[in-house]
């Protein structure tokens, strides 16, 4: 049978020097649950909160139902199968959702990030997956076959080649590893640690990610260009296209191209000649994007180019362009941009961090 006895305990927490460790807040069966225990739990998750009556009774009937949830399980020995720590992990997530912050890692958080924001990385990777159910010893495997690949990277093997022959990225085989330059909250966290804390030229350790192991080597680092406002003009073609396709591809950018040094106007040579359709119309304006938006060298060229300016062709995986830098808009301080960087932080990796610091089940 179980039950459960509730002292006063409001009044008390108002005046928290008033009561000892003795005081019981719930008994079940002969098990008790001390006021003291409660209390730390509350204040710890809550100190930044307002002391109100509604807090404390929905924090109370969440940490009730824990506690029992704990307790049955415990008398049913149903405390170690797979179903029930799913179920009580859904417990201790509604327990920390609504107390979730600790402030000074939140803090430490949000500027981290921030002065990320003011640099865009350009990095290479060898990826290595890890099956979702994989074994301790098949994740050793992996791990030690990642060993080898570092051993030859450290031995001056082009990391592009070995890119493509061990890498498991299907993007690999048109990018030789480079993914291009990003910045904060582009990459999984692990992964953006890595980036940013190797050096241009080097190769980092080993990294894990819940895709698998990463072997990251950094090509750049500079400032970040913050918002860009571009336009281009395209000329489709295929990555296999026939040589005839690609010859004619080649001598229609390279007239777009002449036609522009003679005076055409950009935005006009854009709705004559683009292949793009969506921006055509629009004299070849792109939305405005951010560094790791679009393809690689499509983004290098761009970041080249003072505002006004245009490119020579170039080529991507997708055919011919010629670019042009119209804007570009610096990243805003940290006041302006706190407020994003809280939701963003909010739905990556970077929360973890904030919430272990907050609940402890002990």
């Amino acid at each position: 049978m179980k039950k459960f006895l509730l002292i006063p305990f409001i009044a008390i927490l108002f005046n928290v020097q008033s009561f000892a460790q003795e005081n019981v807040l719930l008994e079940i069966d002969n098990e008790k649950v001390t006021l003291e225990e409660f209390k730390r739990i509350y204040f710890k998750n809550n100190k930044d909160s307002a002391l109100t009556m509604e807090s404390l009774e929905e924090y109370l009937e969440l940490f009730t139902n824990f506690k029992l949830k704990v307790h049955e399980a415990k008398a049913l020995k149903l405390d170690k199968r797979v179903k029930f720590i799913k179920e009580l992990d859904s417990y201790r997530e509604q327990l920390v959702k609504p107390y979730l912050t600790d402030s000074s890692t939140d803090e430490q958080l949000i500027r981290e990030a921030y002065d990320r924001m003011k640099y865009i990385v350009r990095a290479s990777h060898i990826l290595l997956k890890i099956p979702p159910k994989a074994s301790p010893e098949d994740t050793l495997k992996i791990y030690n076959e990642g060993m080898q690949i570092l051993d030859q990277l450290k031995n001056g093997e082009d990391f592009a080649k070995i890119a493509i022959k061990y890498s498991q990225d299907p993007s690999v085989k048109y990018n030789g590893g480079d993914l291009g330059y990003f910045s904060a909250f582009k990459m999984v966290y692990p992964f953006e640690n890595a980036a940013f804390n190797t050096k241009p030229g080097e190769v980092s350790n080993l990294v894990r990610t819940r895709f698998g192991y990463h072997i990251i080597k950094v090509t750049d680092k500079k400032e970040a260009p913050g918002s860009v406002e571009a336009a281009h003009i395209m000329v489709r073609l295929p990555q296999n296209a026939p040589v005839e396709q690609t010859q004619k591809a080649v001598a229609k950018i390279n007239n777009i191209y002449k036609e522009l040094q003679d005076g055409l106007d950009f935005a006009k040579a854009a709705e004559k000649y683009s292949e793009d359709p969506q921006t055509a119309k629009k004299g070849g304006l792109l939305p405005k994007f951010t560094p790791g938006r679009m393809l690689p060298n499509f983004e290098e060229e761009i970041f080249k180019l003072e505002n006004g300016t245009y490119s020579k062709p170039f080529r991507t995986k997708v055919g011919w362009h010629i670019v042009k830098k119209i804007n570009n808009e610096p990243i805003a301080s940290l006041d302006r941009e706190r407020g994003e960087i809280k939701r963003k932080l909010s739905k990556t990796a970077r929360a973890q961090l904030s919430r272990k610091k907050v609940i402890d089940y002990s």
